[in-house]
């Protein structure tokens, strides 16, 4: 063997000593465990020292048959090993919390802002505002393949159908307005009509009175008054 605390033992043995000769339990127990081990695993090994709790890593150095062995104190591995499942949970944490930056990013662009457009959309329309819901000025999200792309369409057909509807509904209270305007007319020039045939007739009947007296005491002074006047009921009539 080599070893690094029984230099003086291996330069008396000229650089070989065997292990059995040597007054080291640790070091003959742990030859005891490799010669087992390597009867199953010839390749590099990890075993523990079950007397000091320390790690064990051996491996066979092709050519001599020689094997090499390193110790590792429970102190040391220890350590390590706190350290290794220190950085561990910290890059672990650190992923969980880029993950949740990214999920709620991506909710926020994929859930939140069109849902709130929408939402200013139903508002609009719900305010008599559909005029900008119809022309796209609120940039719904209509090209969505789901849920929220449906309900975009949705608000946007809804808000063209109430804009068309609104229009033709002004189209027809101008037409109303404009015939009730011409009935007035038509009624005030019918009313005209009534007062002018209400005085022609007050005049054709005063006429004929006349008429009528005049031919009781129908002599020749009164023959021009009396063709006259029957010149007047004719233009009358």
């Amino acid at each position: 063997i080599a070893h690094p605390v029984h230099r003086p033992a291996l330069a008396q043995a000229r650089s070989s000593l065997p292990v059995d000769q040597m007054d080291d339990p640790a070091l003959s127990a742990l030859y005891r465990r490799l010669r087992e081990a390597v009867r199953t695993t010839p390749g590099p090994l990890l075993l523990p020292d079950g007397g000091s709790g320390a790690l064990v890593a051996a491996a066979r150095i092709e050519g001599p048959g020689w094997w090499l062995l390193a110790v590792q104190p429970s102190a040391h591995w220890a350590t390590d090993a706190r350290v290794l499942v220190a950085w561990g949970l910290g890059l672990g944490a650190l992923a969980v919390l880029g993950v949740v930056v990214w999920l709620g990013w991506q909710l926020r662009r994929r859930v939140l802002i069109p849902l709130q457009r929408c939402e200013d959309a139903a508002v609009a329309l719900g305010g008599g505002d559909s005029a900008r819901v119809a022309a796209g000025a609120l940039r719904l999200p209509e090209g969505r393949d789901d849920e929220i792309g449906r309900l975009a369409r949705a608000l946007r057909q809804t808000a063209q159908q109430v804009d068309e509807a609104a229009l033709q509904l002004a189209q027809r209270t101008e037409s109303l307005r404009v015939a009730q305007t011409e009935l007035h007319a038509a009624h005030e020039r019918v009313e005209d009509a009534q007062q002018a045939l209400h005085i022609q007739h007050h005049a054709l009947v005063d006429a004929y009175d006349a008429l009528d007296r005049q031919g009781q005491t129908d002599s020749l002074s009164h023959l021009g008054d009396r063709m006259a006047l029957e010149e007047r009921l004719k233009r009358m009539v």
